[in-house]
């Protein structure tokens, strides 16, 4: 798979991947909506951010795709 990247989408996915580098959850979760833009449709971002830091403190990297995936998903 190959795209291309706007410079601003480029400085978007760099601080994606530091946050991931440092299991950031909540910084993870703040790049992941950047970069979606308008287009994003996750119902409550602030719950989304929330529930990716308490997973971070959880200790295991697990919780973070549970719980970015509930977040999402949550109606």
């Amino acid at each position: 798979m190959a795209t291309h990247l706007s410079p601003e989408e480029q400085a978007i996915m760099l601080e994606l991947f530091q946050a991931l580098a440092r299991l950031d959850g909540r910084e993870i979760g703040r790049q992941t909506l950047r970069f979606s833009g308008a287009a994003q449709t996750c119902p409550d971002p602030s719950a989304f951010l929330n529930s990716l830091q308490v997973a971070q403190h959880a200790g295991s990297p697990s919780p973070h795709l549970l719980c970015a995936g509930n977040a999402f998903t949550r109606k």
